[in-house]
């Protein structure tokens, strides 16, 4: 469903009220698949540094927590596949799905501030809320993120 243009026809909506709500989905379609195009991510394990890159230039970077020696972060290329506000729990304000195929691996903030700089995750990158908030706000679903 992402990305897709979605039509909603109701039986009292007029037919130029359809047509705009169509249009308006897909003109945000559009915009989240050029932001996504413009921006990627990568997360250096060793230094537990991700960063954000608009444009092929460094735009910001944030100090994460990545996997715990016996349960490490994927290295690879992968894309944000899905994006959930407030997830709760230990995932703390928001959760980026990764689309790592065999895991549920995600980017997401911490009800663990304490854990950010560390390898103490169980394969995920934790980051402080008020940066997860962020990064949430800047990057849509496609983005691509670079994890070595």
């Amino acid at each position: 469903m992402c990305g897709a243009v979605r039509f909603f026809l109701v039986a009292n909506r007029s037919n130029s009220r359809f047509l705009a709500d169509s249009a308006r989905t897909r003109t945000k379609s559009l915009n989240d698949a050029l932001q996504a195009r413009n921006n990627s991510i990568t997360i250096d394990l060793n230094n537990r540094v991700l960063t954000l890159y608009r444009d092929s230039q460094l735009f910001k970077s944030y100090p994460v927590a990545v996997g715990a020696p016996d349960s490490p972060t994927p290295t690879g290329n992968w894309t944000i596949a899905e994006k959930i506000a407030n997830p709760g729990g230990p995932f703390g304000s928001r959760w980026m799905g990764l689309s790592i195929p065999w895991g549920s691996y995600g980017i997401h903030g911490t009800n663990m501030p304490d854990s950010i700089g560390t390898y103490a995750s169980h394969g995920c990158v934790r980051m402080f809320n008020e940066d997860v908030i962020d990064l949430y706000n800047l990057v849509s679903i496609g983005t691509p993120v670079q994890i070595f």
